[in-house]
């Protein structure tokens, strides 16, 4: 509450990092991005393909998943008590599961051939929804993310920052819930909708 520290984080949030010379950088994506453009630039992709895909998955991650997983973390862990925010949450991350693994189809990576920022800042947001949410029957279709899980999630920096994840053997239940999460591509689940209605 210290009125210059209040000055200097002027969008009242953390993280924050204030640099030797006293500029300031916010959001955790754009930290870590500034750190592997000092010390690891090939993190940051290793061609201007590569280097877009990086922040086109960090920008997904935080833009259109973020907002998803917040509704199914928070209720898990029991920061909220909202079955119909839960259902919704999980309603949306079926066919974004399903995109993902189709991305991921013929790939060990998000964008290029190494790990990259894109890999971590997406096992960052995917890693607590492989553990709790996605149970087998669901991880046998998304087999292509789940590679990419149990590649990301062995890795010695990951493990020494994150600790050792592991794949849902059940779905964690929250009471009062009633959508089950479905990973089938969106395709064919809208075909077996129509089928339904016939």
């Amino acid at each position: 509450k210290d009125p210059a520290f209040v000055a200097k984080k002027a969008h009242g949030a953390f993280p924050m990092l204030e640099t030797e010379d006293g500029k300031i950088i916010f959001e955790s994506v754009a930290i870590a991005a500034y750190f592997c453009r000092q010390g690891a630039p090939d993190m940051m992709g290793k061609n201007a393909f590569a280097a877009a895909s990086v922040n086109q998955w960090c920008s997904f991650a935080t833009c259109s998943l973020d907002s998803i997983l917040r509704g199914i973390v928070y209720n898990v862990f029991g920061f909220a008590d909202n079955a119909a925010l839960y259902d919704d949450s999980i309603s949306k991350l079926g066919p974004h599961l399903a995109m993902i693994n189709k991305h991921l189809a013929g790939k060990e990576w998000f964008a290029g051939a190494s790990m990259t920022l894109a890999d971590i800042v997406m096992f960052g947001s995917l890693s607590v929804i492989m553990t709790f949410t996605v149970g087998a029957e669901q991880q046998k279709l998304i087999p292509n993310v789940c590679a990419w899980y149990n590649r990301m999630r062995v890795v010695d920096a990951v493990v020494e920052t994150c600790g050792l994840y592991k794949l849902a053997a059940e779905p964690f239940v929250i009471a009062g819930t009633s959508v089950k999460l479905n990973c089938a591509p969106v395709a064919a689940a809208s075909a077996d909708r129509k089928s339904t209605r016939l």
